[in-house]
């Protein structure tokens, strides 16, 4: 569940609500936060992972398994983004991909399937059959393909 942090400033909320939702320890402090139906001191409501500020992350929070999250470990824990095309694998959400078509690759899978040739930012490749495959080898691949071809037909 997503919810979102909210600053707000002390003197509009009636004293009785005041109560922090970390600690349980009254609020007298100019500004409080309020999430998840509760208000909170700004160094109460934090990250149960990494322990980071939620009020100076951001504005959203993400709340699984009594767990109060910021976003980067919320998805490390429960998010994922699919499966490599390559190595059938889960890739993690918070982890960076490369994408050709539909295809989603880890950045280390993403490689010639043939020669294994790792690709740059600007190399050029083709994806045929779904196999990502090098400029070389794909001509090479249809040069062959070609011969074949055209043998079938001499009389």
């Amino acid at each position: 569940m997503t919810a979102t942090t909210e600053k707000c400033e002390l003197y509009k909320e009636p004293a009785s609500k005041r109560t922090c939702g970390g600690c349980g320890v009254l609020i007298n402090e100019r500004f409080l936060l309020k999430a998840l139906d509760r208000y909170w001191h700004e160094d109460c409501l934090k990250c149960s992972c990494c322990e980071c500020r939620l009020g100076e992350v951001g504005s959203t929070l993400y709340t699984k398994a009594n767990l109060i999250l910021c976003k980067r470990d919320y998805l490390r824990l429960f998010g994922t983004r699919g499966f490599c095309s390559v190595c059938c694998k889960t890739i993690p959400a918070f982890e960076m991909v490369m994408r050709a078509r539909d295809n989603v690759y880890h950045l280390e899978c993403f490689s010639c399937q043939r020669c294994n040739q790792r690709f740059c930012v600007g190399d050029k490749f083709y994806l045929f059959n779904n196999r990502i495959l090098c400029v070389d080898d794909y001509e090479e691949m249809m040069s062959y393909r070609n011969m074949d071809h055209g043998s079938r037909y001499i009389v």
